[in-house]
């Protein structure tokens, strides 16, 4: 029997944590309870109904491996079933790493001035109750800082073993000044999952954070990032989307330094039945700084994408340069592709751009591929991996790319309603 997410909400959950966890916890609390959980006449829920996100059994799946071409680098830190198994041991090159339980035992931990209150600044421009449903629920996660002025990286890999099964993770990360941090998320957290990301980029750091989001069939995901950059720092978020039934990413990245990047972007293969939604949203509040978002989909029949990407940009950031462009290919007849780009701009001296289209597969281009002999489905593929091959320019690290490359090659391929042989 299935549950939906607004009946198993009436009670809320104790909270059995103490001190600083406990504070953060009631305040969540209140914000959920003046909030509730959106629903689809919400500007921007309109797209994706939240009433697809449910709690019960829908059946079982085996436990998700690590995909193939993903390296085997340590440090990694392992969940399953939405719980931490395995963290990596310490070292030079490895963050300084805790359990949301273990942080929480220590009044004096850094995650006591960051724990919710990212979540929270970002419902003063958009309500978001799953965000604060999180921060009021979340028993497990973690929390990651680096040593200043190093270089470091970090690995998330989620197992799940049950399609029915429901994750609520929160993880903090603090890069340090000065400091470079990489981390790559991959795996499945469970059937239902909604995981919250807190991220404090401090003066002169760098972070750059990938997340492959496929291995995910039949399963639906909230999964929100809420990032401040400060004086010439850097935040680039790149998403490979493929699989999942649904899936709905919420990132919220202010710039409150002068000199301050952000960089959102990603690529979706949707199949068949899938509906993914990623919506950004990049806040310019101080001088000087630059943003870029760049997505880019690939709809198969009966896929879904949406996008909706806005630009704020403050009255004392003068000097802004913001982009933002957002693409569908089609493949058949029926994939849909939903956009809603926009600009705010209350500064007088910026340089702001954004574009959206959508339309099949060049046709011209097609013709000259199977006048050549190869098969409409491989041509399909060729183009496809074209067509989405501008968001991994803004991938830095070229071993990564290549990794992206690898895995957008093997879904598409995956993809047996692309094209008639």
């Amino acid at each position: 029997m299935e549950t939906s997410v607004a009946m198993i909400l009436d009670d809320a959950k104790d909270i059995k944590a103490n001190g600083w966890l406990s504070s953060a916890r009631k305040k969540a609390a209140a914000r959920f309870h003046d909030s509730g959980l959106p629903k689809q006449r919400d500007e921007y829920w309109k797209h994706t109904d939240p009433g697809q996100f449910q709690i019960g059994s829908v059946g079982d799946g085996p436990a998700t491996e690590i995909p193939a071409g993903v390296p085997d680098m340590c440090p990694r830190a392992t969940f399953r079933n939405g719980r931490v198994v395995e963290l990596p041991q310490p070292g030079p090159n490895v963050p300084e790493l805790a359990t949301l339980g273990d942080a929480a035992a220590d009044e004096s931990h850094w995650g006591a001035g960051l724990y919710g209150s990212l979540e929270a600044r970002a419902q003063k421009t958009v309500v978001r109750g799953f965000a604060a449903l999180n921060t009021r629920d979340a028993e497990h996660g973690i929390l990651a800082t680096t040593a200043p002025n190093t270089k470091q990286s970090l690995q998330i890999h989620y197992c799940s073993e049950s399609n029915g099964s429901k994750g609520i993770l929160h993880h903090l990360i603090r890069v340090a000044p000065g400091s470079d941090l990489c981390l790559l998320e991959f795996g499945s957290v469970a059937g239902q999952a909604n995981v919250v990301f807190e991220v404090d980029v401090m003066d002169g750091a760098r972070f750059s954070h990938i997340r492959l989001q496929n291995k995910r069939k039949g399963r639906r995901s909230i999964e929100q990032v809420f990032a401040r950059v400060g004086c010439g720092s850097s935040f680039n978020l790149f998403t490979l989307s493929a699989d999942h039934k649904v899936v709905r990413n919420d990132c919220v990245v202010e710039l409150l330094g002068e000199g301050g990047e952000a960089h959102v972007s990603g690529a979706v293969v949707g199949a068949s039945g899938s509906h993914h939604d990623d919506t950004v949203l990049v806040v310019h509040d101080a001088a000087n700084c630059r943003s870029r978002q760049v997505f880019k989909k690939v709809l198969s029949d009966g896929s879904v994408g949406v996008f909706q990407g806005k630009i704020l940009v403050r009255n004392k950031a003068q000097k802004t340069d913001g982009y933002q462009i957002s693409k569908a290919m089609l493949v058949g007849e029926t994939g849909q592709f939903l956009a809603k780009p926009e600009l705010e701009i209350y500064a007088d001296d910026v340089v702001c751009s954004h574009g959206s289209t959508s339309g099949n597969a060049d046709a011209d281009s097609l013709f000259y591929l199977r006048a050549r002999g190869i098969p409409e489905r491989e041509s399909l593929n060729l183009l496809a991996l074209a067509f989405l091959a501008e968001t991994l320019e803004e991938i830095s690290d070229k071993s990564e790319m290549e990794m992206i490359r690898q895995l957008m090659i093997e879904h598409l391929a995956e993809q047996g309603n692309v094209g008639r042989d």
